[in-house]
């Protein structure tokens, strides 16, 4: 929690997360510029850097979002017994 209340305490014009999600996942991350961040992705070995940018706030909702999202998704696929994506 002190990251979090350092990182908004701070007048930092610029606020940037780097998320490694499965590629599976990448479709979710179009409802997160609605919520007034940028998006950027690069293509790695393992999976999808996302790195998301701007105010601290904003970011760090963008953040939680996804995860919940990927969170929901494969929860949704374990209770219908479909393979974890």
């Amino acid at each position: 929690m002190k990251i979090v209340e350092d990182a908004l305490r701070r007048e930092v014009d610029i606020y940037r997360v780097r998320l490694l999600i499965d590629r599976a996942d990448l479709d979710l991350i179009y409802d997160l510029r609605e919520m007034g961040v940028e998006v950027e992705t690069m293509d790695a070995v393992s999976g999808i850097y996302v790195e998301l940018s701007g105010k601290a706030e904003e970011v760090m909702d963008a953040e939680n979002k996804l995860v919940e999202m990927i969170l929901n998704r494969q929860k949704r696929a374990r209770s219908r017994g479909v393979a974890e994506v």
